[in-house]
């Protein structure tokens, strides 16, 4: 319709309307991919395929995919890993969790702030835990409990007005349990939210 009708439109006016109608587009598949990654989340049935993996290349792998994005407002990866973390894992399905709390760190965070990112295992090396750390607004104390819920989100609003559609703390959820662990919310010491995923380092669970 814009371009069928450009003469009723200015170029910079014509230039915008097409941008919203990109952006509109993206947020559309952006959902109907999480909504597809949430049903096979649910679908898991706690008998994953775990193999052997390097956990932190797969980390470094989800931190250069949302590098651009962040990048756009000048927000740096402060990532704290050794080189080399073999695990025994659904690569997949860990990959998705790191993935989805880059991208909810990326949503709320300012403009030039830091996201850090920690991966270690435990003292007995039975446990791979991964810490994502942002500097945005943080959640609520009475909101806490219920935002890992399905399209659950919280009043804080990402400072840049972006969509958020309430499923990429819910497909952390899911899949952290899938893996036979767990993730835990906290307010950062100086501010902020901190996501802790804790999870078996081995085939073994528990």
């Amino acid at each position: 319709l814009v371009r069928s009708r450009p003469e009723t439109l200015s170029p910079d006016a014509t230039d915008r309307v097409l941008l919203e109608m990109e952006n509109t587009t993206d947020g559309m598949l952006d959902l109907v991919s999480s909504l597809l990654v949430a049903k096979r989340a649910e679908e898991l049935d706690m008998s994953l395929t775990l193999v052997p993996c390097d956990a932190v290349e797969l980390l470094a792998r989800m931190v250069e995919m949302h590098r651009h994005v962040a990048s756009k407002n000048r927000i740096n990866f402060k990532v704290d890993a050794p080189q080399r973390l073999p695990v025994s894992t659904h690569p997949e399905s860990f990959s998705q969790i790191v993935s989805n709390l880059l991208a909810n760190a990326v949503r709320f965070s300012p403009a030039e702030g830091n996201i850090h990112v920690g991966l270690r295992t435990d003292s007995d090396k039975r446990k791979l835990i991964l810490e994502v750390t942002d500097a945005g607004p943080g959640i609520a104390a009475d909101e806490i409990e219920t935002i890992f819920e399905k399209f659950r989100r919280a009043n804080n609003q990402p400072p840049g007005g972006e969509l958020s559609h309430g499923i990429g703390l819910y497909i952390v959820d899911k899949l952290s349990t899938a893996l036979g662990g767990e993730v835990h919310y906290a307010d950062a010491r100086r501010g902020g939210a901190r996501f802790t995923v804790t999870i078996p380092a081995s085939a073994g669970k528990g």
